[in-house]
């Protein structure tokens, strides 16, 4: 287990727990996308990011991580995103990041880890009438 994150899978969702934001790089990035890719076949699923492990407060991940988050190639694997962030210091980071940065794939931030699930079973239930 990383000492900069920790994941977990619950059907077709990956939970990333950052633990120290301040070291999750670039290349621990594209090491989770690969994790994401293998686990999930390549096929695309949904995304939470808790980041109430952090041991201290920060502004998150760089804008290189952020960029890369919202690659072509991530967006095609995510089907939605939570972000769980429990601190306002957080949030606003995490809102200021999201205004700054168009994203083509729905993200919704939260103060706590069942509201994130709650709001990603919607987006299922939503995603299976459009298929009907």
């Amino acid at each position: 287990m990383s000492e900069i994150y920790k994941y977990q899978v619950h059907e077709d969702i990956f939970i990333l727990s950052i633990i120290k934001s301040e070291m999750f790089s670039l290349e621990s990035a594209k090491e989770v996308l690969e994790l994401r890719k293998k686990l999930f076949n390549n096929k695309p699923h949904f995304f939470v990011s808790d980041t109430t492990l952090e041991l201290e407060d920060s502004t998150g991940v760089s804008m290189e991580v952020a960029d890369f988050m919202n690659d072509k190639e991530v967006a095609l694997l995510t089907k939605g995103v939570g972000v769980i962030a429990a601190s306002s210091f957080k949030r606003f980071a995490v809102n200021a990041a999201l205004m700054l940065k168009r994203v083509n794939t729905p993200v919704k931030l939260f103060n706590n880890k069942k509201d994130a699930f709650y709001w990603i079973q919607k987006l299922k239930s939503k995603q299976f009438e459009n298929i009907s």
